[in-house]
């Protein structure tokens, strides 16, 4: 064979020693790449376990004080919750470690192991650690911080899994798997945050639901136990004879009011509660429809045996931001706002209050006369919308809320006249308080306000109370006491300060992570004991 002919072999193993070895390059190249990105993601997630182990050792502390400063008056299943709650958190800080640890594998991976046993073994603890990570964050069920936390946790397991993956089918699985997480999450946020707070869910159902809306009564203390202050609190000294003392809202699920459109009787679906009154006889919820598409209502419920009553449904679609009731004269005031002409003729909606006897509220049937209750009386008060009420020692004292936490709301108090259905036109005091106020009230010598707003959590902040302070600010806050979302209206009765969320409303129930769907209440002295 000549030389010519042999030159043709030669030139074609060259060229595959070339393609050879541009493959190996470019598989360097790609594992370079894949090492970088993975000790960056691997980084990010040991910092999230970190914050993970460091609010879980804070939370099993908080717990532990909690379980001792108030075991002696609270029963065995406080205890129990409390426990598991702990275990829980002690499975949120092993889980952390072993992140971390392998966030260190991840590091010590060479160039030279890209594919070998080592790459293979961090593959598989990843996509373990995803698997296990989802059954975490559900068992942390109503721990906001652990919850978010975790998410991002198990976007970077799967990241990492896509990227030590060996094989195309592995990958692919994998990426399939993120997209359907991240998908989700954008789903279900866009149905809470959107599709729940506009659309009205049709019913077939008449009357007043009485059921929870999403939790038992153990559920609710199991999600109770994500706040060990709050938990304990309302557990101490609590009546055992009634569900642990919890009191289911009614209508959460449906209830019957009138249509604004077509002045008939219909079923709102979207219940939101917000204010909340006590008499000796009754609990009184007020609520409105979160879409404004039927009427506002009063649910009448004995406080005795905590069992719903009756319905109240009102003239107008107020958003019934607060409930006062006054012993003196056995009248309910309600937050509203009323028709005004001002001096051109002009008509406009001012921020007022409205009453109602407990005398017309006994007498009145919905069920019968399928025609709302008017209010007996209504006065305008000084604000650009009432956004709260309570009644104390002969005044009304009515409050406008800021969303800003930095911003201050304010407070007027106004004297009731003495036939119990008006106010003076003239307030006695008007006040600075803290923003994103939802309620308040007086307690010996002490004012607590009841804030919140959004996704931030609820807090109960506790100031000392004289005639002469008219500006309530952290200077002369003795307290701060941390709760789940959306807490709406306090009400002080019998020793105990009870609370009101609307979280476990239709528009709220699927975002708000610890779903408030029972009123609960705290025993006062433990609320105003300074630490």
């Amino acid at each position: 064979m000549s030389r010519r002919e042999r030159r043709p072999d030669f030139e074609e193993k060259d060229n595959r020693k070339k393609r050879k070895k541009n493959k190996t390059e470019k598989i360097h190249v790609e594992g370079d790449r894949r090492r970088i990105a993975s000790r960056v993601i691997s980084i990010i997630a040991s910092l999230v376990m970190i914050l993970v182990i460091v609010w879980n050792t804070y939370q099993i502390f908080n717990s532990v004080v909690m379980f001792a400063r108030y075991v002696k008056g609270e029963p065995i299943m406080a205890a129990v919750m409390d426990v598991a709650r702990i275990i829980i958190r002690v499975g949120c800080i092993v889980y952390a470690v072993a992140i971390i640890i392998e966030s260190f594998q991840v590091w010590l991976v060479r160039r030279a192991d890209w594919k070998q046993a080592k790459h293979r073994r961090l593959s598989r603890n990843t996509v373990r650690f995803t698997c296990v990570g989802v059954g975490v964050m559900l068992l942390s069920l109503g721990d906001l911080v652990t919850n978010y936390l975790m998410c991002i946790c198990l976007l970077a397991q799967m990241v990492l899994a896509i990227m030590f993956s060996m094989r195309k089918s592995q990958r692919l699985a994998v990426w399939i798997l993120t997209v359907v997480y991240i998908v989700g999450i954008i789903a279900i946020l866009y149905i809470t945050l959107f599709d729940r707070s506009t659309r009205e869910p049709l019913s077939d159902q008449t009357g007043v639901s009485t059921e929870s809306a999403s939790n038992s009564v153990m559920s609710q203390l199991w999600e109770m136990s994500a706040y060990p202050e709050y938990f304990h609190m309302t557990m101490y000294a609590n009546n055992l004879r009634h569900n642990y003392g919890l009191i289911t809202v009614p209508g959460l699920l449906y209830a019957d009011s009138i249509n604004a459109a077509t002045k008939q009787v219909d079923t709102c679906t979207q219940v939101t509660p917000q204010g909340l009154a006590i008499s000796d006889k009754y609990i009184f919820v007020s609520a409105y429809c979160h879409t404004k598409n039927h009427k506002s209502m009063i649910f009448v419920i004995d406080r005795e045996s905590g069992e719903y009553v009756k319905e109240i449904v009102l003239a107008d679609r107020t958003h019934a931001g607060g409930l006062a009731y006054d012993p003196s004269h056995n009248v309910l005031w309600i937050a509203t706002k009323i028709n005004k002409t001002d001096e051109n003729g002009n008509k406009e909606r001012v921020a007022a209050v409205g009453c109602i006897t407990l005398e017309e509220i006994e007498d009145y049937d919905f069920k019968e006369t399928g025609q709302p209750l008017k209010y007996h009386n209504a006065c305008a008060t000084m604000f650009e919308n009432t956004s709260f009420i309570t009644y104390y020692d002969g005044y009304l004292y009515s409050g406008y809320w800021f969303a800003s936490k930095k911003k201050t709301s304010l407070m007027a108090k106004f004297k009731i006249t003495d036939d119990g259905i008006s106010l003076e036109k003239l307030p006695d005091m008007i006040a600075s308080i803290p923003g994103q106020v939802q309620g308040m009230m007086v307690y010996k010598d002490k004012v607590i306000f009841a804030t919140s707003y959004g996704i931030d959590e609820s807090k109960l902040k506790i100031y000392k109370n004289g005639d002469d302070i008219l500006k309530f600010d952290n200077k002369i806050l003795i307290r701060n006491i941390e709760l789940p979302q959306k807490l709406e209206q306090i009400y002080s009765y019998g020793g105990r300060l009870y609370l009101l969320f609307e979280s476990g409303s239709y528009a709220y129930r699927l975002t708000a992570p610890v779903c408030m769907d029972h009123i609960v209440s705290m025993n006062e002295n433990t609320i105003t004991v300074t630490e």
